[in-house]
């Protein structure tokens, strides 16, 4: 999974890009994944 982070001071693809890593012991990756998977479970699709 890779995460970008960026603020009004710098454009998307000037921005850095995060590879975030599942790790036996780390909940980063796991809390992410489980953000996203709410996002997208309650998201309506548009187009």
């Amino acid at each position: 999974m890779f995460v970008g982070a960026f603020d009004a001071g710098r454009e998307g693809h000037e921005s850095a890009l995060y590879k975030v890593m599942e790790t036996p012991h780390g909940p980063l990756f796991r809390g992410f994944r489980r953000m996203f998977q709410t996002v997208i479970d309650g998201a309506e699709r548009v187009i």
